[in-house]
């Protein structure tokens, strides 16, 4: 259909824009045809026509949801070089990417990762701290999304990064950023639901609301009788931990 839609422009003598090739791109990125987005993008290089911050983003979300880090990574590079400033959901992108791949398992060549000076033994959970850094070195200032991708490749590196996780959720609080369920959830498994609760209470979070917020949420669109786990639980639950034992029963 993408082919069609082109030749028929092409047939009309409209000339094909970066909109166009984006539009193209992007159609394939969104279909998960990592493979039909870069020949549209080499395409687009043969007619001639500039590439811009959509282009590079399209190419690097469909790269990273391919598992393709590494391709994604290139093509980041190759983004600045031509001058192209990445925005947040650029680095979002590989901060999320990896934190997907992260695991208990321990580091090495299979992960396929190339760390800023070439050790290709980095983890994903150590791939993912590094984009979050890059960020923030490019004045690019980190919102709840980043955090939560952040905790989410914490978490799923196991108990021996509690301390990790611990001093990010403190930043993230103390730069303003307001935490949501998941990322009191994230936390719990890796620092338990009571550790959690004191956390809150001691930097002024209140897990409660939250709970509350995604109650409300999903009321509407499930209807009430999505919580009969949730409402059991919090019966039961001394009032510290009430909020996160909330959170926990959700499905």
């Amino acid at each position: 259909a993408a082919e069609a839609w082109y030749a028929s422009m092409i047939g009309a003598s409209l000339p094909a824009t970066a909109t166009t090739y984006n539009t193209l791109i992007n159609a394939q990125a969104e279909g998960g045809d990592a493979d039909a987005a870069r020949q549209w993008f080499r395409r687009l290089g043969e007619a001639a026509v500039r590439a811009d911050a959509i282009t590079y983003n399209s190419l690097i979300k469909v790269s990273a949801a391919a598992g393709d880090l590494a391709g994604a990574e290139a093509c980041f590079e190759e983004m600045c070089r031509a001058a192209i400033a990445p925005d947040i959901h650029c680095y979002g992108t590989f901060i999320n990417g990896y934190a997907q791949l992260s695991g208990p398992s321990a580091p090495g060549a299979g992960w396929g990762s190339p760390a800023a000076d070439g050790d290709l033994t980095e983890s994903p959970t150590a791939a993912a701290e590094r984009w979050f850094a890059r960020m923030e070195s490019a004045g690019i200032r980190a919102t709840t999304i980043q955090y939560n991708q952040l905790l989410a490749a914490l978490w799923k590196a196991g108990p021996a990064r509690r301390a990790d996780a611990e001093a990010l959720f403190r930043r993230m609080v103390a730069s303003g950023e307001a935490p949501t369920p998941t990322t009191l959830r994230t936390l719990g498994g890796l620092l338990g639901r009571v550790a959690v609760s004191r956390l809150c209470r001691e930097l002024g979070v209140d897990e409660s609301a939250l709970c509350e917020r995604l109650r409300a949420a999903t009321t509407a669109r499930a209807g009430p009788t999505a919580f009969p786990r949730l409402q059991s639980a919090t019966a039961v639950a001394p009032d510290g931990v009430r909020g996160l034992c909330c959170l926990a029963a959700l499905p």
